[in-house]
């Protein structure tokens, strides 16, 4: 899985020392992922991603 330009801008990563790993069982309307990226002053930040498709997905993602 590769690291969207977009998350990381907005998170400020090197998407060469970053790597995304999908966890969970997931279903077709949403995914989960552990977004791992060791910074330039060697410490490892770690980030939780999940994402919604579709109606379902967007309300699982948001809440009610």
């Amino acid at each position: 899985m590769e690291l969207d330009p977009a998350i990381a801008k907005l998170l400020n990563l090197d998407p060469a020392q970053t790597t995304v790993t999908p966890i969970g069982g997931g279903d077709s309307s949403a995914l989960t992922a552990r977004i791992s990226s060791t910074l330039a002053d060697g410490t490892v930040k770690r980030y939780f991603l999940k994402t919604g498709v579709g109606e379902f997905g967007q309300l699982m993602v948001r809440g009610s």
